[in-house]
């Protein structure tokens, strides 16, 4: 690793409290701040919500002034210009409805263009599904543009659902990235690796906020993701991701283990929603958090066993795709994993609701 390299990742780790410690401050003038609402939200006091913007406007300056955007990826320049302008879209769109409120339908919508301009004038999109069932590989044909916009929803969706304790979204967006890179080195894609720089930009800025949601960094650094940061974690998974699969550095279906926990959350969730004829972009507390949370685990503990379920299921992936599995057993591993998912679920959504039937004896005796 070059000196150019290493002062580029301490660059971004600097650049991300910098710019905490100048939006911070900001955050109540604009009313950009998180108030407890004693059910969904049970932290103590007013805390900003300036992390979004804050890795947004870190990952922008660190790719104008080392031009990682032209040496990393072998795209072309306005490739660069589309995704940074459409990610600052997604940002400030999101920022603005942590203020003042936007429909879901609205932030649907919003989330479903960006998605489909990154893949449609970025170029960015999911071309093939792999062998999923056997010899015969599912290309995608005129379904290419609606999979990749797809694949951009739930990875936003999933990662923002996730963002409901503290360092939860970017401890899991750190272990994405991280099991990125792990894959691509074992791939030995030589060209693969400005997609490992990027991703290591993205883990030197996550981890800072890992530590400013816990408070180790002091209290005026304390600051949310929001929906703008969660969703852009979410975002640039899927473009990490999907650039990886298109480029053959991993098996299209290998993708889904890096983000496995978020994403098999948020799709179990939005179906029970359904349902239940409620919205799937609804509010509640069925999360996955939520349930261990309900049980009687801590938020420490809580985030601790999400986490680890998280790197168990990416050491998973990372074996399967190192010893070259057939990618319909790696389907049918996913199709596993999921109702594997969805059972613990419903196994603690059954301890939470025996644990309050007993308090509530305890308390009528």
């Amino acid at each position: 690793m070059n000196l150019e390299l290493i002062a580029t990742y301490g660059a971004t780790a600097v650049l991300l409290i910098g710019f905490l410690s100048l939006l911070n401050p900001l955050a109540s003038r604009i009313n950009l701040v998180d108030h407890p609402d004693g059910d969904r939200k049970q932290h103590t006091g007013a805390i900003p919500l300036m992390g979004g913007v804050a890795l947004y406007l870190t990952f922008f300056t660190i790719f104008i002034l080392t031009s990682l955007d032209a040496e990393a990826i072998p795209y072309p320049q306005d490739f660069w210009v589309t995704v940074g302008l459409l990610l600052g879209v997604l940002v400030f769109t999101h920022a603005f409805d942590d203020v003042y409120g936007i429909d879901a339908i609205v932030r649907l919508a919003i989330d479903g263009a960006i998605g489909v301009l990154l893949s449609a004038v970025a170029l960015l999109q999911l071309d093939t599904l792999g062998y999923l069932f056997g010899p015969s590989e599912m290309t995608l044909g005129r379904w290419a543009v609606p999979m990749t916009v797809f694949c951009f929803i739930a990875a936003s969706n999933a990662f923002n659902m996730v963002d409901g304790i503290d360092s939860l979204c970017s401890g899991l967006g750190i272990l994405c990235f991280s099991t990125i890179i792990v894959l691509l080195m074992d791939g030995g894609h030589p060209d693969a690796s400005g997609l490992i720089i990027l991703c290591t930009v993205v883990i030197c800025a996550l981890v800072p906020m890992y530590l400013v949601n816990l408070g180790y960094l002091g209290s005026r650094l304390k600051s949310f993701l929001g929906d703008s940061g969660s969703r852009l974690i979410g975002f640039i998974a899927a473009i990490a991701l999907i650039y990886a699969a298109k480029h053959e550095y991993i098996k299209p279906v290998i993708a889904y283990f890096p983000i496995a926990v978020p994403v098999c959350d948020c799709l179990i969730l939005m179906g029970s929603r359904v349902r239940k004829k409620r919205s799937p972009l609804s509010a509640d507390r069925l999360h996955l958090h939520h349930l261990f949370l309900n049980y009687g685990f801590t938020v420490n503990a809580t985030r601790s066993i999400i986490i680890s379920l998280g790197i168990l299921l990416s050491l998973l992936g990372f074996l399967l795709q190192h010893y070259d599995v057939a990618e319909w057993i790696i389907s049918m591993t996913v199709v596993v994993s999921f109702w594997c998912f969805m059972g613990m679920r419903w196994y603690l959504i059954r301890l939470a609701l025996r644990r309050a039937e007993q308090a509530s004896d305890g308390l009528s005796v």
